[in-house]
């Protein structure tokens, strides 16, 4: 697949800093109800994406083209909402995919 263990590293950085964000951004009621619908919709692409086995390597590789089948899902379930096709959404999904693949281990 040709993904660098450096690539994963730097993944890994982005993804934990967009779960910051969206935790931010969960913590505004106004913002809470349709972040929520942009990030199970962001979920179901990469599930429907990944499949349900994988390892960090294909999640990265996935993750390189995220700004825009990111942004595709995020027009779906928010159309006209800005903020909702944030990058920060597509690293907080990663994120969360990433514990569920093959070969994920905590970061030390």
């Amino acid at each position: 697949m040709g993904v660098s263990e450096l690539s994963v590293r730097l993944a890994r950085e982005d993804w934990r800093a967009g779960e910051q964000a969206f935790e931010r951004v969960m913590s505004d009621p106004k913002r809470a109800q349709v972040a929520r619908h942009v990030m199970q919709e962001l979920e179901r692409e990469l599930r429907r994406r990944l499949g349900q086995t994988y390892t960090l390597a294909s999640l990265v590789a996935l993750y390189d083209d995220a700004d825009r089948w990111a942004r595709d899902s995020a027009q779906r379930v928010a159309p006209g909402v800005g903020w909702a096709q944030d990058a920060s959404f597509a690293d907080a999904a990663c994120a969360r995919a990433a514990r569920n693949a093959r070969d994920w281990k905590p970061s030390s």
